[in-house]
């Protein structure tokens, strides 16, 4: 509710059912709305506290290191061949607004990523320079498994972040991404692959 009712207290949604909110809110490139509210001593109640502590570990735990870093990037096209300023290179940097880019006529290309080394991953994170706007409408994830690629998720609209949740892990030594649909060359700023990583619930004793 928009208020603070002492009959809702314990009741507050649980770390899971936030990172599950977190991930078809900020995850399609839009905002979640936390709804909290002050009790009558101008605080939030302990529970809704400790919950909002579970759901920020888990979340600074699973996105602190991008498992793509260090990936060797084979892209099947570069603006102008032009790898220093339109490079997939810009993929792996920390700068939003850096991308890979393709000629104008080159709408569907296709990455990959070489990782070196088998990793674990269930977590893919996927942005666009969204200053030149709004460009990819589809694409596919692959995974080189049993020596050949098997698709393993597919997403529409990716936008300024999208975020891709597999059902469980894969441990794959090389990714690929097809860009299925859009309407004009690409802009992609980000790919990254992270391993989701939860907590046990605290233990709560009895006074």
């Amino acid at each position: 509710g928009w208020f603070y009712h002492k009959a809702q207290d314990g009741k507050a949604k649980s770390a899971d059912s936030l990172l599950n909110l977190y991930y078809k809110s900020t995850g399609r490139g839009a905002c979640l709305d936390l709804g909290l509210e002050p009790d009558q001593r101008g605080m939030l109640n302990d529970d809704d506290v400790q919950k909002l502590k579970e759901f920020g570990n888990m979340l600074k735990a699973t996105f602190a290191v991008n498992l793509a870093k260090g990936a060797t990037l084979k892209a099947s096209n570069v603006r102008g061949r032009n790898f220093a300023k339109f490079g997939p290179a810009h993929l792996l940097d920390n700068d939003r607004y850096s991308y890979w880019a393709t000629d104008d006529k080159v709408k569907t290309p296709e990455l990959i990523l070489d990782l070196h080394k088998p990793k674990s991953f269930n977590v893919m994170r996927l942005r666009e320079n969204i200053k030149l706007g709004q460009r990819i409408d589809e694409v596919a994830v692959d995974a080189w498994q049993n020596g050949k690629w098997q698709q393993v998720a597919s997403a529409t609209s990716i936008g300024g972040n999208r975020l891709i949740r597999l059902d469980q892990s894969i441990k794959t030594s090389k990714v690929r991404l097809r860009v299925t649909k859009a309407p004009v060359c690409i802009a992609l700023s980000d790919f990254g692959l992270f391993e989701e990583i939860k907590f046990p619930p605290p233990v709560v004793h009895s006074p």
